[in-house]
């Protein structure tokens, strides 16, 4: 599913616009690679000037008042094996809009935050719109 976020972020930076109608931080200079053999889903290694960080995409229909993404225990081992190398995987959990019906927001957990989840005003607090997720990504995480 994070292939929707690639596509959407490289299409947005090739005709200069994105669905906010405002410019997108340009990903071009960010190498993102699936991860297919760890028994992992949805989870993406991003990579620029030779930094990387790995992203699982978990997309939600509506925050409940615990926000705990489905994490399976494949992805708890994956999160464990990165932590002993003194990598990191972040949760990237996208929100679907009812007014639009899109997954048009997002915010981050940790892997710890995502295992035991978060209350949903926090939830709400950290919610930001894809550009600014792209922003976040690009320049603080690499």
């Amino acid at each position: 599913m994070f292939e929707q976020f690639k596509s959407w972020a490289t299409s947005a930076h090739k005709s200069g616009t994105d669905m906010f109608t405002s410019s997108l931080v340009p990903l071009s200079d960010v190498q993102i690679k699936t991860v297919f053999n760890q028994g992992v889903h949805d989870i993406a290694k991003y990579s620029r000037n030779g930094r990387s960080v790995y992203i699982k995409h978990v997309y939600l229909n509506k925050l409940n008042d615990t926000v705990k993404p489905n994490i399976s225990a494949s992805d708890i081992d994956f999160f464990r094996s990165l932590d002993q190398i003194f990598q990191y995987c972040y949760v990237l959990v996208y929100v679907k809009c009812s007014r639009s019906n899109k997954y048009d927001t997002a915010f981050f957990l940790d892997d710890y935050e995502a295992i035991k989840g978060i209350s949903k005003s926090e939830a709400m607090h950290r919610q930001t719109d894809l550009t600014s997720i792209a922003r976040i990504i690009r320049s603080e995480l690499l």
